[in-house]
């Protein structure tokens, strides 16, 4: 079972998470990474239906580079802030 976000009445909800349903494995069709700043990336789809189809692996793999991506900038700004106390006053 996975969390879903939404209320769609098909399947059972969450009992510690609100507004969450379980989602039956198989019946996920893919997944999308999501921050807690509110940024959702694209659709990985998993299973047999075409093309665009990766093994669970290789949607994680991407899913997860997606979201590197996107933290990449904020990644490099704590860098300079960790820095900052090393730097010499001009």
């Amino acid at each position: 079972m996975e969390l879903a976000t939404g209320l769609t009445g098909r399947y059972p909800l969450h009992a510690a998470v609100l507004g969450w349903e379980l989602v039956p494995d198989t019946e996920v069709t893919g997944w999308r990474a999501a921050c807690e700043c509110g940024r959702r990336g694209g659709l990985q789809r998993t299973g047999d239906r075409s093309s665009d189809v990766g093994s669970p692996d290789d949607v994680e793999a991407a899913t997860h580079n997606q979201w590197l991506v996107h933290v990449a900038p904020l990644q490099a700004a704590r860098a300079v802030r960790l820095c900052q106390p090393n730097l010499a006053p001009p």
